[in-house]
C-alpha cells in the first residue's frame, strides 16, 4: 500500500504550509530530507527578510533570528561558499551562540577567502543595557579561537570591526592595562607599573584558567536528541511521522538514526566539518582589517601581535582603524609589526573628545620609523595621527615605491620636502589626497583647520616633475570659502594656475557637508583655474542637497568645458559623462 508523501504535494500547498511554520520548525523541517531542504530554508530566508546566500559564494547578513547561522552551516550548498560577512548580535547568550555557529560554518566551507565579522550590534546592545556580565578572558578565548580557525582554513581577507563598547560590559577578572608581549625578540617587550616583568604570551593569557560565565544556552544547543524532539512543533512532528511511514523499513542490524546533537564549541576540538582538515594548513592571509579597538586591548592584544607575526610572510595589506587606543599601545604596536611584503597601509584613529588628542593618537616618529622599515609600501593613508607643529624635517628618502598617499596636509608637506634634498624621491607617485580630517568632538569648535596649509602643499606640488592626480577631501562648510578665495584671485595670482602637473582632480566631502547647484557652480569656476585639467571627479555627499544632480545640469557642464578647454570628463557618485559628447 502506497503511503502519502509530503514531497508529492503541490508546490503552492507546500508554500502555504511553510507560511505557518515558525523559524525553529522550518529549521528542523529543512533537515528531514533533500526534497524539503531547499524550499524550507528558502522560506526561512524570505520570511525573515534575509538575503539568500548568493551563488557567487557570498554570505552577508546583519540582524537575523537565532536559527539563521545554524541553517546556513547545515545547508547542503554551504561547501560552495567562499566569503562570509556577518554581524554578531547582542546579548550575553547570543554573543557566544553566534560565535559558535560561525565556527561551525567555517568548518563546513571548503575554502574561506573572506571572513568579516562586525560587532556593531553588540555595541548598540551594550550601550543600551550597560550590564556587566561578559567575562573578558572567556570571551577572548572563544573569539580568537574563531579567528584562528578561519585563518587555518585558508582565509585571505580578514576583517574585524566594532566592539568598542564591550569594555562597558566586561567582568574584570584580570588586571587592567597593556600586557607584556614578546614576539621574536626581547626588544618588543613592554613593561608597565603593576605588571609582571616577565613577558606574557597570547597563549598564556588566553589559556589561563578562568571561571566560565553561567550562560543559559537555548534548547537548540542543549540536551540530546530526545529533548530536541520534544521541542518540535506539532506540525513538524506530523511531517516527521509521514516521512517515517513513507520510508522503507530500516535494517535491524543498522543503528537507529538520531537527530544530530549540536553542542557548545568548547566541547569539540575542531568543530563539525564535512571535510578532513588539511594536515599542514598553508597560510594564505593577505589582507587584514583591524577596525575593532577590542583587538588592541588587554586579552586580545597579544593575539593580534602574534597573528600579524604569523602572517608576516604573506600579508600585503593592513588597515588599523580604531578609537580611544592609548598612544603607548600604538607605539608598541607599530614597533612590533614587521611585514616584508606590505604594499598598502591604512592607519586611522578617531577622537571623541579634544582631551584625547595627546593621549590617544599615534606619534609622528613612531609612524615614521614604521615607514622606514617598510620600503615596499605603495599606498599610504593616515588620519587622526599626530601632526607636529612645526613639522620636523625628514632627512632621508623613504618609501621609494609609493604611488598614492592620503593624509593631513602637514604629513604630505613633510614627505614632499624630501624632494628638496633627494630629487629622485617618489619616482612612482601618482596620486596625492589632501585631507582636512574630522574629529567627533563634543564641541565642533574644539577642532579647527587652516586652509592655508593646503596652499602650502600646493606650492610644493607645483614643482612636481610628473603628472599626478590631486584629491582634496574637506569636512567643513568653510571649505567652500577656500575655493571662492582662489576664484577671486584668478588664474594669474592663484597657486592653482601653476599646477601644470595636475591632470585629474578629485573632490570629496564628509557627511557633515551638503552641497547643491550654487556650491558646484563655485567649484566649476575653481576647476577653470587649472591649466592642464583633463578629468574631474566629485564624490560622496556633494550633489546631495535638494536632489541636485550635476550630470543633469547641461548648462553648467557646458560652462565648465568653456572655462577649461582641456577638460574632457566629469564623474560623480552617480555616474560620469564625456564632455566631448555635449553640443556646445
Amino acid at each position: 500500500m502506497a503511503f502519502a508523501s509530503l514531497q508529492h504535494l503541490p508546490t503552492e500547498l507546500l508554500l502555504e504550509i511553510f507560511r505557518h511554520l515558525d523559524d525553529s520548525s522550518l529549521y528542523e523541517l529543512g533537515q528531514t530530507c533533500k526534497d524539503l531542504h531547499y524550499p524550507a530554508f528558502s522560506a526561512f530566508f524570505k520570511q525573515n527578510d534575509i538575503p539568500t546566500p548568493s551563488s557567487s559564494g557570498w554570505y552577508w547578513t546583519s540582524k537575523y533570528p537565532p536559527h539563521t547561522l545554524s541553517i546556513v552551516h547545515s545547508a547542503l550548498w554551504m561547501k560552495d561558499m567562499r566569503h562570509v560577512c556577518c554581524s554578531v548580535n547582542g546579548g550575553f547568550n547570543r554573543i557566544f551562540e553566534d560565535t559558535e555557529d560561525l565556527h561551525r560554518l567555517i568548518g563546513r566551507m571548503n575554502f574561506v577567502d573572506s571572513f568579516r565579522v562586525n560587532l556593531s550590534l553588540v555595541d548598540y546592545w551594550s550601550y543600551a543595557n550597560r550590564q556587566q556580565g561578559l567575562y573578558r578572558l572567556a570571551w577572548g578565548k572563544r573569539f580568537t579561537s574563531l579567528l584562528d580557525f578561519a585563518i587555518e582554513r585558508g582565509c585571505i581577507d580578514l576583517e574585524i570591526s566594532g566592539g568598542a563598547a564591550l569594555k562597558n560590559i566586561y567582568v574584570h577578572d584580570e588586571p587592567p592595562g597593556l600586557p607584556q608581549v614578546q614576539v621574536g625578540s626581547s626588544q618588543n617587550r613592554v613593561e608597565q607599573d603593576g605588571i609582571s616583568s616577565s613577558p606574557i604570551s597570547a597563549s598564556a593569557i588566553l589559556d589561563a584558567q578562568v571561571i566560565q560565565p553561567e550562560i543559559s544556552l537555548p534548547p537548540r544547543i542543549q540536551g540530546d536528541g530526545a529533548s530536541l524532539k520534544k521541542s518540535r512543533s506539532p506540525l513538524v512532528n506530523m511531517v516527521s511521522r509521514i516521512f517515517r511511514r513513507s520510508r522503507p523499513p530500516a535494517n535491524p542490524s543498522s543503528p537507529t538514526p538520531i537527530l544530530p546533537v549540536i553542542i557548545p564549541i568548547n566541547q569539540i576540538p575542531n568543530a563539525e566539518s564535512d571535510i578532513d582538515p588539511p594536515s599542514a594548513p598553508t597560510l594564505r592571509l593577505k589582507s587584514v582589517d583591524i577596525h575593532s579597538p577590542m583587538l588592541l586591548q588587554y586579552t586580545f592584544y597579544p593575539w593580534t601581535i602574534n597573528m600579524l607575526a604569523k602572517g608576516s610572510s604573506t600579508i600585503t595589506r593592513l588597515s588599523l582603524s580604531c578609537v580611544e587606543i592609548p598612544t603607548e599601545t600604538w607605539t608598541h604596536l607599530l614597533s612590533s609589526i614587521s611585514l616584508p611584503l606590505l604594499t598598502r597601509i591604512r592607519l586611522k584613529t578617531s577622537l571623541f573628545r579634544a582631551s584625547q588628542a595627546a593621549s590617544c593618537t599615534p606619534k609622528f616618529n613612531d609612524i615614521l620609523q614604521f615607514l622606514e622599515r617598510h620600503p615596499t609600501i605603495t599606498a599610504l593613508e593616515l588620519e587622526g595621527v599626530e601632526k607636529p607643529d612645526p613639522p620636523p624635517v625628514i632627512k632621508q628618502s623613504i618609501l621609494p615605491r609609493l604611488k598614492t598617499i592620503s593624509a593631513h596636509s602637514i604629513w604630505i608637506g613633510c614627505l614632499l620636502d624630501i624632494l628638496d634634498t633627494h630629487a629622485d624621491a617618489f619616482p612612482d607617485l601618482q596620486s596625492i589626497n589632501i585631507s582636512t580630517e574630522y574629529a567627533l568632538f563634543d564641541d565642533p569648535a574644539d577642532y579647527t583647520y587652516s586652509y592655508d596649509l593646503i596652499d602650502a602643499v600646493l606650492e610644493k606640488i607645483a614643482h612636481f616633475p610628473r603628472s599626478i592626480t590631486l584629491a582634496v577631501q574637506f569636512s567643513f562648510e568653510q571649505g567652500m570659502e577656500w575655493f571662492d578665495s582662489h576664484v577671486a584671485l584668478g588664474k594669474e595670482k592663484s597657486i592653482i594656475g601653476s599646477l601644470r602637473c595636475v591632470s585629474n582632480v578629485v573632490i570629496s566631502t564628509r557627511f557633515t557637508v551638503r552641497c547643491g547647484r550654487e556650491e558646484v557652480t563655485h567649484l566649476a569656476q575653481w576647476f577653470a583655474l587649472f591649466p592642464s585639467l583633463e578629468s574631474v571627479k566629485i564624490l560622496d555627499c556633494l550633489l546631495d542637497k535638494d536632489g541636485y544632480s550635476l550630470l543633469d545640469d547641461t548648462a553648467l557642464l557646458k560652462s565648465m568645458r568653456a572655462g577649461c578647454s582641456t577638460l574632457k570628463r566629469v564623474e560623480t557618485s552617480y555616474g560620469s559623462i564625456n564632455l566631448d559628447t555635449l553640443t556646445m
